[in-house]
Order: C-alpha cells, then structure tokens, then sequence
C-alpha cells in the first residue's frame, strides 16, 4: 500500500489510467495495479536484485560480495568476454522476471471485471536500478517502462541535499516515501 501512496501522490494525472507497478527488493518484488485512485491487485513474487547478484557470482565465480558490487557498478570494465557472459546470464534472468510479470497480468486481467490493460509499468526498489532492468522489461511486457519518482511532487533544497546523490538513489525510497505519506494521503 505504501507504494501505491507513492504513485498517487506524485503521479495524480496518471490514477485514472491503470498503471503497473513494480517494486524490486533485495529477495522479494511487490507487483501491483493502481486504476481509478486505488491499489486492485497485489502480489509478492520471489524474485529479487538478489539473483542477479548470485548469477553473477556464479558465472565469474566471485564471493557474493564483490559480484554485489559489479552489479551495483555495471559490467564496463570488465574484459569483453566477462561482460557477454554477464549480460548473457542476467539478461536470461529479466526475461524470467518478465515472464512472471506476464503470467500475473493475465491472471490479473481474468480475475477482474472490467478490466483495462496498464500501458506503463513503474519500477522502484534497489534491483531496478540494475542496468538494463527498465529496458528488458519494456521490450518482453511491451511497455512504456519507467522509474517512479519518490519525490516528484516534492519541493527539495539544492542547500540541504546532495541532488546528484538523490536522483541516483530515489527508486529505493519509494517505499519509505509512501510510508510517510500515510498520513497525507
């Protein structure tokens, strides 16, 4: 629910269209429809930033750890044979992820009445971040994918804040945002 508080806060133009959203944790995901200014449909799905991390240490057989890092660093400056090999085996995996996405969709689609097709999904959480998330989904689910902004509707200092460091870091905050917003909303 705090994600959908999130949505609705900052993105009031686009409540009365259905929107998919998506949030990638850590072990876990949050996928839910927000249509007509109400969350419809939630699902936890066990997929998470967290098999990424273990394909990638497999692959290049590193300590989970240092494979956490390339994923948080992207594949650039590794030798080019290491980097096909890590877009080849993550890319494998966000199909995966698309394919569950899919799956839900239409179970979505045939549990409720009435029901429209979202024509964009928004991620959050810090798994989104990885690079080419956004893009492979868009592709595989046929939508206009995109980040959810935590922060859209909020008047932030440049004085007090490192902006640089906000923008890089807010879909992890959606989440938190939502929560905060609870009371607002």
């Amino acid at each position: 629910f705090a994600l959908s508080n999130c949505f609705e806060f900052n993105y009031p133009e686009l409540t009365a269209q259905p929107a998919y959203l998506l949030d990638i944790g850590g072990q876990h995901s949050i996928f839910a429809v927000f249509w007509k200014n109400q969350p419809l449909f939630f699902r936890e799905m066990s997929f998470g930033g967290k098999q990424l991390t273990d394909v990638i240490a497999s692959a290049l057989e590193l300590d989970p750890s240092r494979a956490e890092a390339l994923k948080l660093q992207g594949p650039d400056f590794l030798s080019s044979q290491d980097k096909s090999l890590i877009i080849s085996e993550c890319s494998r995996i966000l199909r995966t992820w698309a394919s569950e996405i899919k799956r839900l969709v239409s179970f979505y689609q045939t549990s409720m009445p009435a029901v429209k097709q979202a024509a964009m999904l928004l991620l959050s959480g810090g798994g989104s971040l990885f690079k080419g998330v956004g893009s492979t989904l868009a592709e595989e689910l046929q939508l206009e994918t995109r980040h959810l902004d935590p922060w859209k509707n909020v008047e932030i200092s440049s004085n007090d804040f490192d902006l640089k460091y906000l923008e890089s870091v807010k879909p992890q905050f959606c989440v938190p945002t939502g929560l905060a917003l609870r009371g607002f909303i």
